[in-house]
């Protein structure tokens, strides 16, 4: 079982490595996370900003979720347990990028909590690869823009300095 559960979060790196679209890929997330967890409800917020979240992906309908629980996940940086509900934060490089909510029906094996942090963990590596991303295609745009500008420039400078020496020259 444990070996599946490894297996599992492996396949699950190397899908994050090789994928742009993070939606499929928070969508097997949870997928998984139910195999391990059972869960009645899950969703996966991402953090815009310092205090705004988004809901991204999710699955069931929760009884009701706290904003104050997920910007409390996202400051302490540690799993939080409210009643039914499990709070994650998604972790990258020491920062939190979002928060996985897992609400189920019976107590989750203590055991299982460090493999759900794992999955949680990835789940922010695919936000971070998203924005990241978009960020490079933003970039590589900007500067196509910036090229584009110093061509129409230089070419209208060169057709102004060739009219104006035949002028001369006539």
């Amino acid at each position: 079982e444990r070996t599946a559960e490894l297996l599992a979060l492996l396949e699950l790196s190397n899908s994050i490595a090789l994928t742009l679209d993070d939606r499929p890929l928070l969508e097997t997330i949870l997928t998984k996370l139910h195999d391990i967890s059972a869960y009645r409800a899950a969703a996966m917020y991402e953090l815009l900003g310092k205090s705004a979240l988004e809901q991204v992906v999710t699955r069931g309908s929760f009884v009701t979720v706290s904003d104050e629980k997920l910007l409390q996940t996202i400051s302490r940086k540690t799993p939080l347990l409210e009643g039914e509900q499990l709070f994650f934060p998604l972790i990258v490089r020491d920062h939190a990028v979002g928060v996985l909510v897992l609400e189920t029906e019976q107590a989750i094996n203590e055991e299982k909590l460090p493999l759900i942090a794992a999955f949680a963990n990835q789940a922010g590596v695919a936000f971070e690869n998203t924005r990241l991303y978009k960020q490079a295609q933003e970039k590589a745009a900007f500067d196509e823009r910036q090229h584009l500008a110093r061509e129409l420039h230089d070419s209208v400078s060169q057709a102004l300095y060739s009219i104006v020496l035949g002028a001369h020259a006539a």
